[in-house]
């Protein structure tokens, strides 16, 4: 199966000054536990971004317009053509879980043209106005909320009010929270 894995605001920011919009310790911790076996997927940029790279003990895809070989970022599978990292991305969610990771314009391809089958979403609750990079607004693209938490502030989420969510394309089928992993929230 695709899913996309994402923290955004309200306003489904993303991003500011090519990082992360948000730093929160409990939606880090969540990220490792969701992707960690599984495979990633990264635009440049926001591949680039990353603090270890490759991650470990997951593999690494990443769209690279410079790329030159298959292997040209140590660590990491490389695509310089989109159409050729849907297509090898398509395959392997046949039989695991392919995460998309980011960047905003990565995540737009995959949800536009209807990929992603679920989104493991944070929502920072407000909305932080210097936001440069944006998720699409999944109400426009046929997704719906099937599970959804709310957390307060505390230390583990920097303050914030944070709501886990789980959305699921709307073609999937009469999708239950009842179907989904118990332990999605287990670590929060």
């Amino acid at each position: 199966m695709i899913k996309a894995i994402v923290c955004a605001d309200e306003g489904w920011g993303i991003g500011k000054k090519d990082g992360l919009l948000y730093n929160i310790p409990a939606d880090m911790h969540h990220f490792v536990n969701e992707t960690q076996g599984k495979i990633v997927v990264f635009g440049y940029k926001t591949y680039e971004s990353l603090k270890v790279k490759p991650l470990k003990r997951r593999v690494n895809l990443v769209l690279w317009d410079q790329a030159t070989s298959l292997d040209c970022i140590p660590g990491c599978i490389t695509f310089k053509d989109l159409n050729q990292l849907i297509y090898f991305v398509s395959i392997l969610a046949k039989n695991q879980d392919v995460y998309v990771c980011g960047g905003a314009s990565l995540y737009k391809i995959f949800i536009e043209r209807g990929l992603v089958e679920l989104v493991d979403l944070t929502v920072v609750m407000g909305n932080d106005n210097e936001a440069t990079a944006f998720f699409p607004n999944l109400n426009k693209y046929g997704y719906h909320t099937v599970k959804k938490e709310d957390f307060w502030g505390n230390n583990e989420t920097n303050g914030h009010l944070i709501s886990k969510q789980i959305w699921v394309k709307d073609e999937i089928g009469d999708y239950s929270a009842e179907r989904f992993n118990a332990e999605l929230y287990n670590n929060l």
